[in-house]
């Protein structure tokens, strides 16, 4: 009976440690899920190609709620995937366009950004501030060549209008992280998978 017990041990191990193995892939996917959702609450403005989105509260929570590579990685997914699907119009990449491919290029530079600060409450705002710089950054100046405007005219029509509503998000984004207790001061940066 003993050496029963030691087998189904063994197998439950085995079982187990499958199951946190498929742990990063999981993670992965669900960064691509929640912005294919994020991307789905669509605004269209009149006077902007820009839309709103909820793809900047979702994009500066997930540093925070999943280990670094796997934030990169899953957001680089989804600016991949958005590439391939925008070309054909699939309806989930719906606001993936020509004009806003700089804010996605950005959102690939929040995840190193948060990883610069504290894991610590007092920081999280601040660390999201700075990676909202940064995807207005990249935003503006692609918004700048894909229209042919100048850097002045592409923030006063790709940046300043959103700042209201982004701050509004990134109100909501840093309560949801510091209430998940995600800045906890634990370390989520991992090697490469």
């Amino acid at each position: 009976m003993h050496g029963l017990e030691k087998a189904g041990a063994g197998e439950r191990g085995r079982f187990l440690s499958g199951a946190a193995a498929l742990m990063p892939v999981a993670e992965i996917a669900a960064v691509v899920v929640a912005l294919l959702v994020a991307a789905q609450v669509r605004i269209p403005l009149p006077f902007t190609p820009v839309p709103i989105t909820l793809q900047t509260l979702v994009v500066l929570a997930v540093p925070f709620l999943v280990p670094f590579w796997r934030a990169t990685l899953g957001i680089a997914l989804y600016a991949l995937l958005g590439g391939m699907g925008a070309g054909i119009g699939v309806a989930f990449f719906a606001s993936i366009t020509g004009a806003t491919w700089g804010y996605i290029i950005g959102f690939l530079a929040v995840p190193a950004i948060v990883a610069m600060f504290p894991r610590r409450p007092l920081f999280v705002p601040m660390a999201m501030g700075a990676a909202l710089v940064a995807i207005y950054l990249f935003g503006t100046l692609w918004l700048a060549w894909w229209l042919g405007f100048s850097v002045y005219a592409a923030w006063m029509l790709g940046a300043v209008p959103f700042i209201p509503g982004d701050a509004v998000k990134l109100a909501i984004a840093a309560w949801l992280v510091i209430r998940l207790g995600a800045a906890s001061g634990e370390k989520r940066a991992e090697p490469l998978p």
